[in-house]
């Protein structure tokens, strides 16, 4: 057994992936032959956590190496930092679960599978992969709970996709009444172009979203926006983002042109 490298976890924000990632974590502590002696941190973060909201922490972290998951570097690193995350520019890369799992030879369940498949392809990725209706249901149910939507943002969704749709140019654009986006595309999915937006933020997920982390560049600084799930993924524009953008009506048109003349 190999148990002079320690493993410090500082967790990212909350969806099924990342609690996931925790019991993983847990059951890897109380398991009497684990390979490495390791810890973890959670502060039980949102959307966009960032490494500075461990700051206190740092200083007193012995590990020989530190490990964020799915965390912004806002701040400098720590000696020995890993980074695990499949957004942006490492949207290649297999998603934070799976990750984990290679980093501690650990092997996924099922259900852990289709958790991570969940989070870097969406249903698409769960149907390639085999799943039943009933395994994509509850999957994105547990997502959606991990992620803090309640009952109240389910039936805000609810409104926004009957009372707040339109389309423009082959485009779905819904104005949302909740920030929890999750409970919208599950309600319209199957779609192919799809575009909600709130004073909360705005994300375009579908055909051609890889395009589109170059054209948000010239819009608002890199902080402002994020990316995932490849070409055909999803691509955002932060609340901070959003709100230095004078014309919504005008970037949206630009996010269509974009999208729909490759």
């Amino acid at each position: 057994m190999i148990n002079n490298i320690g493993y410090t976890f500082l967790l990212g924000g909350y969806d099924l992936e990342m609690v996931c990632i925790r019991d993983i974590l847990i059951q890897y502590i109380n398991a009497p032959a684990s390979l490495f002696s390791i810890e973890f941190i959670d502060h039980h973060l949102q959307w966009g956590a960032q490494l500075s909201h461990y700051t206190k922490e740092l200083p007193g972290i012995a590990s020989k190496y530190i490990v964020g998951v799915e965390l912004g570097e806002d701040i400098p690193l720590p000696p020995g930092y890993i980074a695990i995350d499949h957004h942006g520019e490492k949207s290649a890369l297999p998603s934070s679960l799976e990750q984990v799992a290679c980093l501690l030879h650990v092997t996924l369940t099922r259900e852990q599978q289709l958790a991570a498949i969940n989070d870097r392809a969406y249903i698409p990725g769960m149907l390639a992969f085999g799943a039943t209706q009933e395994e994509i249901n509850r999957i994105r149910e547990a997502d959606r709970r991990a992620q803090g939507v309640t009952e109240e943002d389910e039936q805000l969704a609810a409104s926004s996709v009957r009372d707040h749709r339109s389309e423009q140019n082959g485009v779905t654009i819904v104005k949302a009444l909740t920030a929890k986006y999750s409970a919208i595309t599950d309600l319209l999915y199957p779609f192919q172009q799809l575009i909600i937006v709130s004073d909360h933020g705005l994300v375009y997920y579908g055909t051609n979203a890889g395009l589109l982390p170059s054209l948000f560049s010239y819009i608002v600084s890199g902080e402002q926006f994020y990316s995932g799930g490849g070409i055909h993924g999803f691509a955002g524009i932060t609340e901070q983002g959003l709100s230095t953008c004078h014309d919504k009506e005008y970037l949206i048109s630009i996010i269509i042109k974009t999208v729909n003349h490759a």
